[in-house]
């Protein structure tokens, strides 16, 4: 610290101070950055970890590259083990005072997003691993000022390669940027909006944490340059060449078969109708999960309230009558004896583990996948590559996430099929349910032979 003289403080918050400074060994400003990496009493790094922060700073300092402010040194304060990095000065404004003054367009969100993407590929090059390796909270963004030659620049964070959560350098950062520079944080969008940035968003929400970087920038490009796509009902699967991402159009049924539909349910009597409204609620679901852009925020903290399956249904004699007929059985298999007899449920067993909400049960099938929540406070046990956001699975919450429920420890388990015991807890995002197994320990996982 001692090479920097510090000349004022720019901005400081929980994660950390930026200072104006002065690097002695060449005169020139610098941006001067303090990192806490466990809050502003949580201490500084120590032993190893202290270690592998210089290395990978040592990494980034001298590499080149438009879109990056340029690490002039960093390392960790010998008092208080506090990491720091010095980047180059960059007159200019934050993307954060750039929003306040006037949104930016879809086109100028678009090239951000493939800025981010170049200098995120340019740092994995450097790093020997793919990740966002850039800061994108709005205020670390650096807009540069007229005549600087320099547009959107972006802080390395050597901090992320210490992080223990994948999801720190996944895409789930530039799903929120994206979100909060459209205005679309909570809104479901279709695929049309934004001039094909919200097809490449939905798309990015629903892709394997394993594509590469290259084909997420490539499938950005491909869906801002392509003219504007009819909404489909799900997002885009990540294809071999995003370039080419299919897009299908929603046939409509005729006109014919909706009379028939309902001429046929008017027909079947009180108990098709409960069978009916069972499955119309089921399929519409599904056709949600979807759709539906997933906000973890509402998903981890509040469980679910039960609603009433009541559907309202046109006015005529014989079906009026239908609600009193519902709401009969709905009370009959409210308690979990009367709804299923079996102990061990599967991943298939959606509705059945939807009524067992509260009671404690046991799951069984083959753990294929973990993935995060997008706040990253939850871990979760998925049995499908391609889970559905309505699909049951297990989790972890954030205060077990250590000893032996770390990822670390559970990721040699996938491919295994496993049984896990826990409570049930419904949780909600917009009109979704989805039931969920929490697990509390190790001891709750088996893996079946």
């Amino acid at each position: 610290m001692k090479r920097f003289e510090i000349e004022d403080i720019v901005d400081q918050d929980a994660s950390g101070v930026v200072f104006r400074a002065i690097d002695s060994s060449t005169g020139r400003v610098v941006a001067l950055r303090r990192v806490f990496p466990f809050g502003v009493d949580g201490g500084g790094l120590e032993g190893d970890e202290q270690a592998t922060y210089g290395h990978v700073v040592e990494i980034l300092t001298g590499i080149q590259h438009l879109g990056l402010r340029a690490v002039v040194g960093g390392g960790c304060d010998s008092v208080d083990g506090m990491p720091f990095i010095a980047t180059e000065w960059i007159d200019g404004s934050s993307l954060a005072q750039r929003v306040a003054e006037r949104p930016l367009t879809a086109e100028e969100v678009g090239g951000l997003m493939q800025r981010a993407l170049e200098v995120s590929e340019f740092l994995s090059s450097a790093l020997g691993r793919e990740g966002i390796w850039v800061e994108t909270e709005l205020k670390t963004i650096v807009l540069g000022a007229d005549g600087s030659g320099r547009q959107f620049t972006f802080w390395a964070s050597p901090l992320k390669w210490l992080g223990t959560n994948s999801s720190q350098t996944g895409f789930a950062s530039l799903v929120s940027l994206t979100e909060d520079l459209m205005g679309w944080r909570g809104r479901l969008v279709a695929d049309h909006e934004g001039r094909g940035l919200a097809r490449w968003l939905n798309w990015l929400r629903g892709v394997s944490p394993q594509t590469c970087l290259s084909e997420v920038r490539e499938a950005l490009i491909a869906c801002l340059q392509a003219a504007p796509p009819i909404a489909v009902s799900r997002p885009v699967r990540p294809a071999s060449k995003p370039l080419a991402l299919p897009i299908k159009k929603r046939r409509r049924a005729p006109a014919a078969l909706f009379g028939i539909l309902a001429l046929a349910s008017m027909a079947a009597g009180g108990w098709a109708l409960i069978q009916w409204n069972h499955a119309k609620i089921g399929h519409r679901a599904k056709v949600h999960a979807r759709k539906v852009l997933e906000d973890e925020a509402q998903l981890d903290p509040k469980p679910a309230k039960k609603k009433s399956v009541v559907e309202k249904v046109d006015p005529e004699p014989e079906v009026h009558s239908a609600p009193e007929v519902v709401r009969e059985p709905i009370e009959v298999v409210k308690p979990a004896a009367a709804v299923v007899s079996k102990t061990c449920f599967t991943p298939n067993d959606r509705d059945s583990l939807m009524a067992q909400d509260g009671n404690e049960v046991s799951l069984e099938g083959v753990f294929s996948e973990i993935a995060y929540s997008k706040s990253g406070k939850t871990m979760y046990l998925q049995f499908s590559k391609h889970a559905e956001l309505g699909d049951v699975r297990g989790a972890v919450e954030q205060s077990n996430l250590t000893g032996d429920l770390t990822e670390e420890k559970l990721r040699p388990l996938l491919g295994n099929r496993i049984r896990l015991r826990g409570e049930v807890k419904v949780f909600k995002a917009g009109s979704l349910q989805r039931p969920v197994i929490l697990i509390l320990n190790r001891r709750a996982i088996e893996v079946v032979n």
